[in-house]
C-alpha cells in the first residue's frame, strides 16, 4: 500500500546547526521512487521557507499550520484570518506587551520585538552583518509593522508570538478569542516564542486535504515532527513519529520515536517502517 508521509521543517527536516541532512534528501527521493507521497507540513508561511527546502520535489505542502495547502503549484485550500480579527489581535498583543509576527501568504509584518528577534537570529548566521540580515528579511518578505497596509491584513494566516519578561501572558491568554489557540514553545533568544492559529485549521486538516487530493486513506498516513504544533497531525495520522529531539509532550502521544535531526532521524524512521 502506498503511503503519504508528512514532514515538519524546523527540528525535523531542518536542524538549525547542521542544516538538512543528505540522508533525509535521499530518503525522501527513495520513498517517492517506491511510490509513496512525501509532503511538507510546516508552521511557516510559504515566503519564509528557504529555496533549499522548496527545491525538494515534495508532492504537497501544508503552510501556516494548515491555513494554506498546495500541490504542484496549485492551491487546494487557503483561509486567512478575518480582517477584523487581525486588527483585534494587533491591539490585544500590543496592550499585553506580546511581541509578534503577522505571518501572511504574501508578506509578514513584525512588531519591534519580533523584528529584533529574527534580525538577531539572521545576523549571527551572516557573520554579524546587520545590513545583510535586513536585506535577507526583506527578501523573504518579513517587514516592520509600520509598513503594514489595510490590504495586507487580508492575507494573515497565523501569528508567531514573542513573550518577554514584560509580557502579561496569563491575562493575554484569558482574553484570546475563542476560535484561536496559543501554544508556547521553549525559551529562546531572551524570550519564549509561541504560535497562534485557528482551532479548526491545523496541520491535521491540511493532511486531510492532501490525502483527499491524492486519494490516499488516513490509514496510510505517517507524520513526523518535533514540536507542539505537530500534535494535531501526530494524533490524527495512522503512525505518528516524534524526532529524538522532540518535546516531551509530543513523544508521549507518538507511536514511535526516531533518532534526532542530527542523527539521520528521517532516514532511520522510513527505513524502520520499510518505506525505503
Amino acid at each position: 500500500m502506498n503511503a503519504c508521509i508528512f514532514l515538519d521543517i524546523d527540528g525535523t527536516l531542518l536542524d538549525h546547526e547542521i542544516g538538512i541532512q543528505e540522508s533525509s534528501k535521499a530518503a525522501i527521493a527513495q520513498a517517492q521512487a517506491n511510490g509513496h507521497r512525501v509532503c511538507l507540513a510546516t508552521g511557516r508561511p510559504k515566503p519564509e521557507v528557504e529555496d533549499e527546502i522548496l527545491s525538494i520535489p515534495f508532492d504537497g505542502c501544508i503552510y501556516s499550520c494548515g491555513a494554506m495547502v498546495e500541490s504542484n503549484g496549485n492551491v487546494l485550500f487557503y483561509e486567512p484570518f478575518p480582517q477584523e480579527l487581525v486588527k483585534h489581535m494587533i491591539l490585544l498583543m500590543q496592550t499585553h506587551a506580546i511581541g509578534f509576527n503577522l505571518e501572511g501568504s504574501r508578506t509578514s509584518f513584525l512588531d519591534p520585538t519580533g523584528y529584533d528577534f529574527f534580525h538577531s537570529l539572521f545576523q549571527r548566521s551572516m557573520k554579524d552583518n546587520s545590513e545583510l540580515a535586513r536585506q535577507y528579511m526583506a527578501a523573504i518578505r518579513m517587514h516592520p509593522l509600520q509598513e503594514l497596509k489595510e490590504t495586507d491584513t487580508l492575507q494573515i494566516m497565523k501569528i508567531a508570538t514573542f513573550i518577554t519578561r514584560e509580557s502579561r501572558l496569563d491575562e493575554f491568554d484569558r482574553q484570546l478569542p475563542a476560535q484561536l489557540k496559543h501554544i508556547h514553545h521553549g525559551f529562546h533568544e531572551g524570550c519564549t516564542n509561541g504560535e497562534i492559529y485557528n482551532h479548526a485549521i491545523t496541520k491535521a486538516t491540511g493532511m486531510d486535504c492532501l490525502l483527499s487530493h491524492f486519494q490516499i486513506s488516513l490509514e496510510a498516513s505517517i507524520a513526523i515532527g518535533d514540536s507542539l504544533n505537530d500534535a494535531e497531525m501526530i494524533r490524527h495520522c495512522s503512525i505518528g513519529v516524534a524526532m529524538g529531539n522532540a518535546c516531551e509532550e509530543l513523544k508521549l502521544i507518538s507511536d514511535m520515536i526516531t533518532t534526532t535531526s542530527k542523527e539521520d532521524g528521517i532516514y532511520n524512521c522510513l527505513k524502520k517502517l520499510k518505506l525505503i
